[in-house]
């Protein structure tokens, strides 16, 4: 005995539809994590821990606590936080702000260090640098729950 059922949803159509949300959910959640990372004063970078704290002059002149280094000092920097898409399953995190007088932008300083301007890890931009786990098993862990909420919604 057989029975047929039929439908209107294709696999096709439940693919470009996840695929959609897939790339616009992973992007959001990427940045999400790195952010959080960056405000809690932690590296998202493997291999860097807490960044290096203010020197004293540094610290006295903008009226923080030196220790307390997490990159929110005036806001501007982290407000140019992206995820870019590439293609399915692929998107990129990078800062995209501007030049500061000249120089390199913000980031880019707080990234690579500038004279007497320690090296910050806030993306892995190196050669064999990569997030650190925790960060990528959240941002995996996020991305399932999306597949499988799509999937659900397809499958009603």
């Amino acid at each position: 005995m057989a029975i047929e059922v039929e439908t209107n949803i294709t696999l096709d159509d439940m693919i470009v539809n996840i695929s959609r949300r897939f790339n616009r959910e992973l992007k959001r959640v990427a940045v999400d994590e790195v952010r959080t990372s960056i405000e809690s004063g932690i590296s998202p970078v493997r291999g860097f821990r807490r960044f290096k704290q203010y020197t004293r002059g540094y610290a006295s002149q903008k009226g923080v606590p030196r220790q307390l280094v997490d990159m929110t000092l005036t806001g501007k920097m982290l407000s140019h936080l992206r995820g870019v898409g590439k293609r399915l399953g692929r998107i990129e995190v990078k800062f995209n702000d501007k030049p500061v007088k000249g120089g390199p932008p913000l980031s880019v300083i707080h990234n690579e260090g500038l004279g007497r301007q320690p090296a910050r890890r806030l993306l892995p931009t190196k050669r064999g640098e990569t997030f650190k786990d925790k960060i990528l098993n959240r941002i995996v862990s996020r991305v399932n729950r999306i597949v499988i909420r799509e999937t659900a919604q397809q499958n009603r």
